[in-house]
């Protein structure tokens, strides 16, 4: 059951992937489940993980682990697996577990994790004194 069903405040849209053959190629081709419904989007932690090598004065870094991980609550629905994507606004996120609280068939618990991109301005590389911009 929804105990607050106010905090369903975000639209969201959810597309699942299938794998098809096209001329020979595999590729895959997102079909859109369900379009414009209501959710709520819980961060739960950041994680990140970087490797830093150092050699001749310069230290590199290089993201191991860089996801955060969201749970999304959503009224009940059928044909949600593992591996769907849940898009809201300019964020993607996978789909990595799916919980029906109580088996009431009332709402889901989608938690997903979605991947950051970022990199240091001088790409990859730790910027040194001189290249730190301050105004």
């Amino acid at each position: 059951m929804i105990q607050n069903i106010g905090r369903l405040n975000k639209k969201v849209s959810v597309i699942s992937g299938e794998a098809a053959e096209y001329g020979g190629f595999d590729t895959v081709k997102d079909n859109v489940l369900y379009e414009n419904i209501w959710a709520d989007i819980i961060p739960m932690k950041g994680r990140e993980g970087y490797e830093t090598m150092k050699g001749r004065g310069n230290n590199v870094i290089k993201p191991i682990k860089n996801e955060e991980e969201v749970k999304i609550i959503i009224r009940y629905r059928d044909n949600i697996t593992e591996g769907a994507k849940v898009l809201y606004k300019k964020h993607i996120y996978n789909v990595k577990s799916i919980v029906d609280p109580d088996m009431e068939h009332s709402v889901l618990e989608l938690y997903c994790t979605e991947k950051k991109r970022g990199l240091t301005p001088s790409g990859n590389k730790l910027p040194t004194e001189s290249e730190v911009w301050e105004p």
